[in-house]
């Protein structure tokens, strides 16, 4: 008995690079782009790709880009990843921002713990990202997948101060 699969989609013929537009998407999702429900259903495509092509050992990054997936190559890897690590600390700072902004006067003692601990794990996070920015991090190519070339520590350049 044939298995039913969740997308009729072939995984093994994807490749980096790869567009999957807005009218196979339709076909595959079984919605219309003008839908409600396509946009859900698009993201759990590109999730679903992603998993997949990973249980292959085939590290893709897929991204949305209106209403078609796109596979990136490495190359638009480096600058979306970039860019998606941008906004996660925007992210992370403006909710520290907004935690402070907090009247704890209008909190009982259950939210005063909540909110001191969320105050101390954001703190703790938006310092470890600015430090982290000041430091010089361990130099790393990765030439093959799942293998790194890391430089022996003779090679480091010597940390600030010394």
């Amino acid at each position: 008995m044939p298995e039913a699969t969740r997308f009729p989609l072939d995984f093994d013929a994807l490749n980096k690079g790869d567009i999957i537009t807005a009218k196979t998407l339709t076909e595959i999702l079984g919605v219309r782009p003008s839908s409600a429900r396509y946009r859900p259903k698009q993201v759990d495509l590109a999730f679903e790709i992603e998993r997949q092509l990973k249980a292959r050992d085939r590290d893709v990054t897929a991204r949305l880009d209106h209403d078609d997936i796109i596979i990136v190559t490495d190359q638009d890897a480096v600058a979306y990843h970039a860019k998606l690590g941008k906004k996660a600390v925007r992210q992370l700072k403006r909710a520290l921002r907004k935690t402070i902004e907090i009247d704890r006067g209008n909190l009982d003692s259950d939210g005063l713990k909540a909110h001191d601990r969320s105050m101390e794990t954001l703190s703790k996070r938006v310092l470890a990202v600015s430090v982290a920015h000041k430091i010089d991090p361990l130099v790393y190519r990765r030439n093959v997948p799942k293998m790194f070339d890391v430089s022996p520590p003779e090679q480091l350049p010597a940390p600030a101060g010394e």
